[in-house]
């Protein structure tokens, strides 16, 4: 179950690398005219929700509260002056990328109960959702889509 869920992210990860080829600081901050969230916003809220990863593989988060208020569950797209810069972003995606891999290898599976394994199968999904808005945020702004 380890090497799937090893997998699952990393699958994850490649998808939001070619989502976010060719994509500006300032694209990121371009909001659907229907509402939705920006792609600041997503990118930021999947590195945040990358913390109950953590819990779940019983290591230390690693966003601090600056960025979870902004991109937490139940906020919306941060305004402009608000907004972590892409930069940044992906620097910090990389780095729970990296983590996330090496607290998998490392995790003992003897300690993956039935809910450890749910939740974490359940945040690889929850993913893939907003990886699949942001392909549709590339649209939206003008973009080619990335992944055919």
């Amino acid at each position: 179950m380890i090497s799937s869920l090893q997998y699952l992210f990393a699958f994850n990860d490649s998808a939001l690398e070619i989502n976010m080829e060719g994509i500006s600081h300032d694209d990121t901050l371009i909001n659907a005219p229907n509402g939705g969230n920006n792609i600041n916003w997503l990118l930021g809220h999947i590195i945040v929700s990358r913390d109950l990863v953590f819990q779940a593989l019983e290591t230390d988060c690693m966003s601090d509260a600056s960025i979870t208020k902004k991109y937490d569950r139940g906020t919306s797209s941060v305004p402009k002056s608000d907004a972590i810069s892409l930069d940044e972003l992906h620097r910090m995606h990389k780095a729970t990328s990296r983590a996330i891999k090496e607290n998998l290898l490392a995790f003992d599976p003897e300690k993956l109960t039935d809910q450890k394994r749910e939740m974490l199968l359940f945040l690889a999904l929850h993913e893939v959702y907003h990886i699949g808005q942001i392909g549709l945020m590339r649209r939206i702004i003008g973009k080619q889509g990335a992944i055919r």
